[in-house]
């Protein structure tokens, strides 16, 4: 699949110009000096035309200028985020965030798919808040292709405190609290969030002595602060059987 924005289609805290006619024209330019259009004053013109018989402003300081043009070699993005905003005619005020989407004329089904999945993300506040945070025009392109289907979301790194290996479903961990702590914790010291595994167990363990933390309703939750963790961790099981850690109303599972 090509790549409909490009970090040379992104221009971040520039002034493009006073009015929206001339942000159009700049972001024309960029398309055309990428080789995707070969022409900007009629990509310019043609998107202008369109402007000019429905503003495209929207609220939220957004805008979305598109045009179908024979000037248009390559779908493409454009993206600006302003400094200072521009009036689009939103209701609300200048857009601080506009893209042009520039389509060949004869690709009407790209240029409504591009444009539908977009604006669907438009209205998402968490979209409009990256790109106003995006530290680079790299940035916002991956922000945008994954908005419109060009590339997966970046994994998130398992640095919370449980991640799907500290879980164990349905296992027997041993007969005893004291078996299920250490199981527990070697899983922690495992994924290397504990550099002792049997340090992390007796502490856990010794607080269980003072303290049984069994909960009515199957629950247990032992604990301990130990200098053998290292990130702080939460690990869970859900036990086969049930495990007496001291709750009136019998094991936890």
């Amino acid at each position: 699949m090509s790549d409909t924005i490009t970090p040379a289609l992104v221009s971040l805290d520039e002034n493009l110009g006073a009015d929206k006619q001339a942000v159009i024209a700049s972001l024309a330019a960029r398309v055309a000096a990428e080789g995707r259009a070969s022409d900007a004053e009629r990509l310019a013109a043609d998107a202008w035309a369109r402007e000019q018989k429905d503003e495209t402003g929207l609220p939220g300081g957004i805008a979305i200028p598109h045009a179908k043009s024979p000037a248009v070699q390559q779908a493409s993005l454009a993206f600006a985020r302003l400094t200072p905003g521009v009036e689009f005619g939103a209701p609300d005020g200048p857009a601080d965030l506009v893209f042009l989407i520039a389509a060949p004329d004869t690709a009407a089904e790209e240029h409504l798919a591009v444009l539908s999945k977009l604006a669907r993300s438009l209205m998402q506040d968490e979209f409009t808040s990256s790109l106003r945070a995006a530290k680079s025009a790299e940035e916002v392109v991956h922000i945008v292709r994954v908005a419109i289907g060009e590339e997966e979301p970046a994994p998130v790194a398992e640095t919370g405190m449980i991640t799907p290996a500290l879980i164990s479903i349905d296992e027997d961990l041993g007969a005893d609290k004291q078996a299920v702590i250490a199981s527990l914790a070697a899983r922690v010291t495992a994924q290397g969030r504990a550099n002792d595994a049997e340090r992390l167990a007796a502490d856990a363990w010794a607080r269980e002595q003072k303290d049984e933390t069994g909960l009515p309703g199957g629950i247990a939750i032992p604990h301990a602060k130990s200098p053998a963790v290292q990130q702080a961790s939460l690990a869970f099981a859900r036990l086969k059987p049930g495990v007496e850690f001291g709750a009136p109303d019998g094991p936890a599972d």
